[in-house]
């Protein structure tokens, strides 16, 4: 990737990111095949993530070499603006399908099978996990490379007001969210063990 735009997506001013979208820019990736969205993302650059999606709206979906989205990586880092802006962009191609591609952005895996719901719980961000909720509650019942749910990480990690949001998020209408974790435990395993490490700590 040409360093004058990496820098644009990284921290530039509007004049800089306008004239690096105009210039095949999209086509760039670096060594990790980060996009410039990707590179905006990261760096949380709210201004260059919003104009990157203006004209270049389908690298929202693109992965980079870990499998990472542009949403995997706000999930992560907790940038809950950058988030939304990323919803916006994929509610505008609702509707417009494309020819043989289906596309759930919040369904997503990366590399180690995380959803983007996986990497909030993991990073203990509560208003990404709020957020992504909201738009899907299925998210809860998605497991990872490990055999690790959301709530079954978010137990574990002691992230007691995410596990409870997690668990709020059943309704009638949606399954209940996956209890599961690694070598055969569940959330309860989880549970039992985070109490006992305390009593004996």
């Amino acid at each position: 990737m040409d360093p004058a735009v990496y820098k644009a997506a990284k921290n530039g001013t509007y004049s800089s990111i306008q004239n690096c979208t105009d210039e095949g820019s999209e086509l760039q990736v670096t060594c990790q095949k980060n996009t410039i969205l990707h590179i905006a993302v990261k760096h949380g650059n709210t201004k260059a993530v919003e104009i990157i999606l203006d004209s270049h709206s389908s690298l929202k979906y693109e992965a980079n070499m870990k499998g990472d989205t542009p949403l995997h990586i706000a999930a992560r880092l907790g940038y809950l603006e950058v988030a939304k802006l990323l919803l916006r962009s994929f509610m505008k191609d609702q509707g417009v399908a494309e020819a043989g591609i289906s596309r759930n952005p919040f369904h997503a895996l990366n590399m180690r099978k995380n959803t983007a719901l996986h990497e909030a719980v993991q990073n203990g961000h509560k208003d990404i996990v709020d957020f992504l909720i909201d738009e899907d509650q299925s998210l809860a019942s998605f497991r990872n490379d490990a055999g690790e749910s959301p709530l079954f990480m978010a137990v574990e990690r002691r992230f007691s007001g995410i596990a409870l949001r997690i668990l709020e998020s059943f309704t009638a209408e949606c399954c209940p969210p996956c209890t599961s974790g690694r070598n055969g435990m569940n959330s309860m395993h989880a549970a039992v063990i985070c109490l006992h490490d305390s009593k004996c700590s």
